[in-house]
């Protein structure tokens, strides 16, 4: 709330009159939502006055040097009193007898050109008290004219409530925000945020350094070399994902990276930028997730879909896409069924553990003739199964057929058991003994 007093210094005689006329025309200021009655005459007045009060959000009056109030700006305190009519209000009665001292002393100030400020209290309709902070300003003209005092009227204790409520939300979102960067602390995710016109690292979350094995403190200080911690097999495609970016786009990949203690990881690597209300894009968002467990553990799984877990040569799934392939772009091959005899039979009467010995054994031996492209495979628990391409007639078949049957020849020792194995062998032809992957 502002006020301010008008037309050339009165006597110092007229004083008390003064006050008296300020306070009476106070008293109606305090209802009066615009006050329009009074013209500014003075330019310099008008535009002083006109200027402040446009935006100001307190209570601004605009007095002349007898105490007459000449404008206002559009904020009122009627709502804040509690009083609807002049009749039912007594300047006496709201400001109590100190506070009224106190204005009357910093409006005589005002006239003699002080600046005077007091924070005062009065009472609204319902006896409750309103903190005020009222200023008084003298108007100068040309550094040395008085030609009015300003008055501005502040309610303290909407500002109070505000401030205590402005307080309460800060505080609030403190805890908000330090309950979510504990939660995102917390999760095995890094997150990260970047300012694009200056590359400055406005966040980066805990779970940065634990991915990156590097202090968060060396990432706020250089957030790209993350980039020098990518899989070389793996840069030019990142590079290429990140150009997207900087275009304005979502960009989600899967790469590997060679963290800080050496440990090669996958990552899956989420970016987005942001935009503010013109449309510039201005910041970029990012969330990396640790996958190398869930790689290993697909990994894992498309192995024991595809492989034998106990001699780890392919399984009956794996050969059956291999005799797909050879049957779809090879003019001929040959495949080579091997089959232990009686084991089944050795397998009840001397146990589990010596059986699967047996076929690690027969596995390994069976690796050492295997040629160069030939292909060897598991298909049941006593059945193996190889694959020739590169053979010159059917008797060289043949005769790799008498090589293995010869490894088996000598009596083997396991568990300081000693048997003999017997094995029996199966040959086909393609495409002589069937042209098509469903007849052979």
């Amino acid at each position: 709330m502002a006020i301010i007093f008008l037309e050339g210094m009165s006597p110092m005689s007229k004083l008390p009159n003064i006050v008296k006329q300020f306070f009476s025309d106070l008293q109606q200021v305090v209802l009066m939502e615009e006050h329009t009655n009074k013209a500014i005459k003075d330019d310099y007045l008008q535009n002083y006055f006109g200027s402040l009060a446009k935006y100001h959000p307190d209570l601004l009056l605009l007095f002349s040097p007898k105490g007459k109030i000449l404008s206002q700006n559009k904020t009122n305190l009627y709502h804040l009193i509690g009083y609807k009519t002049i009749e039912e209000i007594n300047i006496k009665k709201i400001i109590p007898r100190d506070s009224y001292r106190l204005l009357r002393e910093a409006f005589r100030k005002a006239l003699n050109r002080e600046h005077i400020q007091h924070d005062v209290a009065i009472w609204n309709k319902q006896q409750e008290i309103i903190n005020l902070s009222i200023s008084f300003i003298p108007v100068l003209k040309d550094k040395h004219d008085l030609v009015g005092v300003c008055i501005i009227v502040r309610n303290l204790t909407t500002y109070k409530n505000v401030y205590a409520e402005r307080k309460k939300l800060e505080h609030a979102l403190e805890n908000t925000s330090d309950s979510y960067q504990s939660m995102i602390d917390h999760l095995h995710i890094g997150i990260w945020k970047t300012e694009l016109s200056t590359g400055k690292v406005m966040y980066v979350s805990k779970g940065m350094e634990e991915i990156f094995s590097i202090p968060r403190e060396t990432m706020y200080q250089n957030f790209h070399i993350w980039e020098k911690m990518i899989h070389p097999d793996d840069e030019e495609i990142v590079q290429s994902r990140l150009k997207e970016l900087y275009k304005g786009n979502i960009v989600q990949h899967r790469y590997r990276i060679i963290s800080g203690d050496g440990t090669l990881k996958w990552v899956t690597d989420e970016a987005i930028p942001y935009y503010n209300k013109k449309g510039e894009l201005t910041h970029l968002f990012g969330m990396i997730k640790d996958i190398t467990l869930d790689i290993e553990t697909q990994e894992q799984l498309t192995y024991l879909a595809n492989y034998d877990a106990l001699t780890n040569l392919p399984n009956h799934r794996n050969l059956r896409n291999k005799l797909i392939h050879l049957c779809e772009y090879s003019n001929h091959f040959a495949v080579l069924c091997i089959h232990i005899d009686d084991f089944q039979q050795l397998n009840h009467a001397l146990g589990y553990k010596l059986g699967d010995k047996l076929l690690i054994y027969t596995a390994k031996q069976l690796k050492k003739i295997l040629p160069e492209k030939g292909y060897l495979a598991r298909t049941s628990s006593h059945t193996f199964l190889i694959t020739l391409q590169n053979y010159s007639t059917k008797k060289t078949v043949h005769t790799f057929a008498e090589d293995i049957i010869n490894l088996f020849e000598h009596p083997i020792t396991i568990n300081e058991y000693n048997f003999h194995i017997n094995i029996s062998i199966g040959i086909s032809f393609f495409p002589e003994d069937g042209d098509n992957k469903e007849h052979f």
